[in-house]
């Protein structure tokens, strides 16, 4: 929901604006909140303010001590449609209201830690009912409502709160999500990083098989006080890690280690899902899981179809990150692909979306692209494939 992507239909403005030249429709009835374009703005403005000084609405008149184009307005004035203007009229006001959503929402989506969709849709209600319109019967609480209630996805669907990511994928309830990479490409801290996100407003266990409970601690703090591990160590920084520490209580992320089996994980998972406390679970790592076949083949195909039937089965979004084989070192084109997961034939196949990491800093000290971090969308069922640049800061592990 972008801003410069606000709705507008200028040829209704103008046809709009040209009645009101023609004094075919009453100033009291139209608001300059119902104009797009600065300079169909401004002719409103001006054409008003020689309505309220009862002077003629002569092109010179309009354009002296003005910033209106003359071309613009020669459109205007030239301009001729048989339209019905009530019509045009309410489709503009809602348009005024789209355009006004999409600024609150812009605006909240920057500072998304705070509130969760149904509050905010609250909120916006509440500011609409505000504006002041120059008419009652430019009343716009039902074209808002409806409007927001076509909003309604953001509550449907999971967001990871990185903006640029959320306009890539959409993540559902019964999803399976495969986040990888090679070393070094810092995969646990971008899964910490969703799931602190997440976790401000959907229920969020990170279950570990890598990392003790205390070392994800230790990191979050980190994430949340933007320090490092070397200065959260420091004494003088008790308080801050209280303080931070109070803060993820706070939030709804729970955290898990000591689980080793497939049936470790599925236990954990429902145990969490009869309290009715669960949305969205993050396993790090698919390779650590404990197999009971013979073959890895086998042991990988049993495992992505069973976290398959968990997701569906529990209704969670389940991410889980994997390894890339060497094949990427190989290449001069180190951006990996599908074919570079290990074994991946039952990955590719079970999963909904696939994201790949990549850092070229990594690869290339002469890089432009220094301390960033590229998401890849290299499987995406129903959207397109796609590639996301993040900004980092590894020194707190934080991804921007």
């Amino acid at each position: 929901m972008d801003i410069k992507l606000a709705p507008n239909n200028s040829q209704l403005e103008i046809y709009l604006l040209n009645c009101l030249i023609n004094k075919m429709v009453w100033f009291d009835w139209i608001s300059d909140k119902l104009f797009y374009s600065k300079d169909l703005v401004n002719i409103f403005k001006k054409i008003k303010e020689l309505n309220e000084k009862w002077l003629e609405f002569e092109s010179d008149l309009i354009l002296r001590d003005s910033n209106i184009s003359e071309s613009v307005l020669r459109v205007v004035i030239d301009t001729f449609y048989l339209w019905d203007i009530q019509n045009v009229i309410k489709e503009l006001k809602e348009l005024a209201v789209a355009r006004y959503i999409y600024k609150v929402c812009n605006n909240w989506i920057i500072n998304i830690f705070s509130k969760n969709w149904y509050d905010v849709k609250e909120d916006i209600i509440k500011q609409l009912e505000k504006i002041e319109w120059t008419s009652k019967e430019l009343d716009i609480s039902d074209f808002a409502i409806e409007y927001l209630q076509s909003l309604d996805w953001l509550a449907k669907y999971y967001n990871t709160w990185y903006y640029k990511l959320d306009e890539k994928i959409k993540l559902k309830s019964w999803q399976l999500i495969f986040v990888a990479g090679r070393p070094w490409m810092w995969k646990t801290t971008v899964m910490q990083n969703m799931a602190l996100r997440q976790s401000k407003d959907k229920k969020v266990l990170f279950i570990s098989l890598e990392m003790t409970g205390l070392e994800l601690v230790e990191r979050f703090v980190c994430m949340t006080s933007w320090k490092s591990i070397d200065d959260i160590s420091k004494l003088d920084n008790t308080w801050l890690i209280s303080e931070k520490l109070s803060e993820l209580l706070e939030n709804q992320l729970r955290i898990k280690d000591n689980v080793y089996t497939m049936q470790n994980i599925e236990d954990v998972i429902r145990q969490h899902k009869v309290k009715d406390w669960l949305d969205i679970v993050y396993v790090d790592y698919l390779w650590l899981i404990q197999w009971t076949k013979k073959t890895i083949i086998e042991n990988l195909t049993e495992i992505t179809k069973s976290l398959k039937r968990i997701a569906k089965k529990y209704k969670i979004v389940l991410v889980v990150w994997s390894q890339l084989n060497r094949d990427v070192e190989k290449r001069m084109d180190k951006e990996p692909q599908l074919s570079d997961l290990r074994d991946s034939w039952s990955i590719e196949q079970d999963a909904d979306i696939v994201l790949m990491l990549h850092r070229e800093d990594y690869y290339d000290e002469y890089t432009d692209n220094k301390n960033k971090i590229t998401i890849l969308i290299r499987k995406n069922r129903n959207w397109k494939v796609w590639k996301v640049l993040m900004d980092t800061d590894l020194s707190c592990f934080r991804i921007n």
